[in-house]
């Protein structure tokens, strides 16, 4: 006996299935199809009436156009003139060729209007007027012997005639009579005096056609009727003749109105006659095969689905049985496998196919969820691994390695497609202020909100700023932190500059808004440097290069600004770093020199101070401009050396000038924002400087620029006060370009306010900037600082500060600033001469 194999799970499975779902199907559709003749003869019946709906509304809809266009034509002032003039010549020479013209408009307005009659009251014609390549006349009989003419005369002056004109079966005529009216007032004489009657004569062809054109399934169609039910329309394929019988066998049933079975010619057609304004009728056509050849349609569409849908669902289910039984047992006999071989990764198909089994309450189920904690502690010891690799642990932004893997795909893709790709380079100006002003633990919650700030000021179009899949499908863009506080940005897509000007202003006024950081405010900014592929470079390195060098240009012409890398840019940076080391060797070759510009006091004529000015004379460019190199002396940190020099010279300087007959001479020394940010112990410094010079601290006036003064809050007001225990003056520099409230400055232990040179220049442009300057004055005076006004250069500034009550005064036109060897004798000559004068 031979043994027969056993039938394996998946077969027996497939046996189950398909009885279980072909028997119901194939009974629904016997069931459908069955309904399908009943359903084609219900659905003639609806597209009939339909048909006769559509067709009703546009013979009303020209009846009441033609009704309304005929009573407002027979309403125009020249018929009714025409008709007052008695003479026929002067009637002719005045009305006819306007009334002439006003036809002709009216004609070309409608296709369907063919002809316009102006009749008099006995039916002469007066005017007529047809339309190009319309017949003049279907009836040579005058007007007033027609039956139409007739049957308008018994009518009242305000009503509107409309017939089917004899003799045509596509001609309709309107008319209206038109009132005996006196030149007075414009008014009937009597309604029943008529002067004469409009005519206005309609083809039917267009409607006819409207009809023809309006279809019933395949082949069905519908016919216009006369009331005698003669065709206006034809059929395609069918004669005026087998038309008029059709409709005749339709019309002479009970119930006409209704559908209708006709046989003609051995055919069977759904009739159906329907009445219709102007006594017009309309007649449905549906043969009946196309019934019969819709409903085998749908069968054969039916057994088509029917077959796929028994196909399909017994697929599903036998592919939902095998996934849910046989597959996770398969499943996890692999895994098991892989396990043993030390084949077991995130990554392997095999390790994921089971997890759907894992909610079963069985020994599947139950070695399913062991599979599942075991990829849960894999993944996530992956998902750490992958952070720290390409991730930014403080503001979860890509990192710099993860950046360069960006931008080398984002440039492999745009050489690809001809595109071109944009890479930003960010600085934040101020940052460093604030980081060691107030910790590093402020400076990560600033540089999160920074990070925040850049991602919610981009548009999805712009950027991509989480990390994502290393493959980097999809990806238009990249936001990286790749330093302390710089990020950088992959644009693509981008079809012109003017649109990465527009993201870049973006960034900058989100970073503009102030910083809120342990209860104070502060303000930050950025410096953004731009470089395009493939005009600026081809490859990663020099792009992020040029970006840089061209954020540090965005930085040097004054910060929070972008600047687009240009080739003379990078000359610039070269010339940067030269001067950078001529700045480092020019502090130890002592090339640096203070140059000193009086304050005077207009109320007793005498230099009380002297600001110390910084000058460079370089050994071969001679004096370089500070603009040139304070900038780099900040950035590079060499401003707090250099600051340190400026403290001690200006405090020996002071000491001399006093021995040299200048006792009473003040000197004025300036800290930058940076300076004071970035110098350790500002006290200590200035405690040094006065004790190796031997000056007094009174002799010594510290000038701190609003920003830093208020950008360091309680830090600052602490040196300041202890400042002031060394019995060193106190001076707030540019004041109005910082953001310092009232009750700010009310609290803070300062002694002169100085007035920025822009409020000085201010004063002889406009009132706004005199009264601006005199609230700062009144202000002054109500705190009881003193008041330096900076910038003087105009005999008349002097007159008005003078004129307010601001008696200390800088600038050009008391003095240029000078070297020490100058400034002594120009201060007892200064002196001498108000002596003489006043004397």
């Amino acid at each position: 006996m031979i043994k027969r194999p056993a039938l394996g799970l998946r077969a027996r499975v497939l046996l189950i299935l398909t009885p279980i779902v072909v028997i119901p199907l194939i009974a629904m559709g016997y069931r459908f199809f069955a309904e399908q003749a009943g359903e084609m003869r219900r659905q003639a019946e609806v597209r009939s009436e339909v048909v006769y709906q559509t067709v009703q509304e546009t013979i009303l809809d020209l009846d009441r156009q033609a009704a309304g266009q005929i009573l407002l034509l027979a309403q125009l002032p020249q018929i009714r003139q025409y008709f007052l003039v008695d003479d026929l010549q002067q009637r002719n020479f005045l009305l006819y060729r306007p009334l002439l013209e006003t036809f002709r408009t009216w004609l070309s307005a409608n296709t369907a209007y063919e002809a316009l009659f102006l009749l008099d009251s006995g039916g002469q014609i007066q005017i007529q007027l047809h339309k190009q390549g319309h017949k003049e006349s279907h009836d040579a009989t005058p007007p007033a012997d027609q039956p139409w003419f007739r049957a308008l005369r018994t009518l009242d002056a305000r009503s509107t005639y409309r017939t089917l004109l004899s003799g045509s079966d596509t001609d309709v005529l309107y008319a209206h009579a038109i009132p005996q009216t006196t030149y007075s007032d414009w008014k009937t004489r009597a309604d029943q005096e008529i002067a004469g009657y409009l005519v206005m004569r309609i083809n039917l062809a267009p409607l006819a056609e409207h009809v023809r054109t309006q279809k019933l399934g395949e082949t069905g169609f519908a016919v216009l009727l006369t009331p005698e039910l003669k065709p206006i329309s034809s059929a395609p394929g069918w004669s005026l003749q087998a038309l008029s019988e059709l409709a005749n066998q339709t019309g002479s049933r009970p119930e006409p109105d209704t559908l209708s079975t006709v046989t003609l010619d051995d055919t069977t057609y759904f009739t159906r006659l329907h009445k219709l304004p102007l006594d017009l009728k309309l007649l449905t056509v549906w043969p009946a095969n196309d019934t019969l050849r819709l409903a085998r349609k749908v069968a054969r569409t039916t057994l088509v689905w029917m077959s796929i849908t028994v196909a399909i669902t017994v697929f599903l289910l036998f592919f939902m049985l095998d996934r849910a039984v046989i597959h996770p047992i398969e499943a996890l006999r692999d895994m098991a496998h892989d396990i043993g071989h030390n084949k077991l990764h995130t990554d392997n198909p095999d390790l994921t196919r089971h997890l759907a089994t894992a909610s079963r309450q069985d020994e599947i189920g139950a070695l399913a969820r062991a599979f599942q904690d075991m990829n849960i502690n894999l993944r996530a010891t992956s998902l750490k691994l992958r952070q720290i690799a390409y991730e930014d642990s403080l503001t979860g932004l890509a990192n710099r390695h993860m950046f360069t893997t960006f931008l080398n795909k984002a440039l492999a893709a745009a050489k690809r497609h001809h595109r071109h790709l944009v890479v930003m380079y960010i600085d934040i100006d101020g940052f460093k202020e604030v980081n060691d002003t107030l910790g590093h633990d402020a400076g990560d919650r600033v540089l999160r909100e920074i990070a925040q700030r850049i991602q919610a000021s981009l548009r999805d179009e712009d950027l991509v700023s989480r990390v994502r899949d290393v493959s980097g499908r999809g990806e238009k863009g990249e936001l990286s932190r790749i330093g302390g506080d710089e990020f950088a940005i992959i644009l693509t897509h981008i079809q012109e500059p003017g649109c990465v000007h527009l993201i870049a202003e973006r960034i900058l006024d989100a970073l503009r808004k102030p910083f809120n950081v342990q209860n104070r405010q502060y303000q930050l900014g950025a410096s953004i440097g731009v470089a395009m592929y493939p005009h600026d470079g081809e490859d990663a390195s020099d792009l992020l290069k040029r970006a840089d060098i061209a954020m540090y240009q965005a930085k040097h012409k004054g910060k929070d600004q972008v600047e687009f890398y240009s080739r003379d840019m990078e000359q610039r940076t070269l010339e940067r770093q030269g001067l950078l080391q001529d700045l480092r060797r020019a502090l130890k070759a002592g090339e640096f020199e203070l140059h000193y510009q009086p304050q005077l006091n207009l109320n007793n004529g005498r230099i009380e101070a002297v600001e110390a000015l910084l000058r460079w004379k370089h050994p071969e460019e001679g004096y370089i401009p500070p603009y040139r190199f304070i900038p780099i002396a900040e950035d590079s940190g060499l401003i707090v050396d250099i600051g340190q020099w400026v403290l001690q010279e200006a405090c020996r300087a002071t000491r001399r000038l006093h021995q040299a007959g200048l006792p009473w001479l003040r000197m004025a020394v300036n800290f930058s924002t940076v300076q004071f940010y970035r110098t350790h112990d500002v006290v200590g410094l200035v405690r040094d400087a006065l004790n190796e010079s031997g000056l007094h601290g009174r002799y010594l006036e510290m000038e701190i620029t609003e920003t830093a003064i208020m950008q360091s809050g309680e830090i600052a007001v602490d040196t300041l006060l202890k400042l002031h225990e060394l019995g060193v003056t106190i001076a707030m520099d540019d004041f109005g370009t910082g953001y310092s409230s009232l009750a700010t400055l009310r609290d803070l232990p300062i002694d002169i306010l100085k007035i920025d040179k822009s409020f000085t220049d201010g004063i002889l442009r406009s009132r706004q900037g005199q009264a601006i300057v005199r609230a700062i004055l009144a202000m002054t005076r109500e705190l009881g600082l003193q008041v330096v006004a900076e910038g003087v250069e105009q005999r008349e500034q002097v007159h008005f500060y003078e004129a307010e009550g601001c008696h200390l005064l800088q600038g050009y036109h008391i003095s240029r600033p000078m070297p020490e060897t100058d400034l002594a004798d120009w201060i007892r000559q200064f002196d001498a001469r108000l002596l003489r004068t006043d004397a």
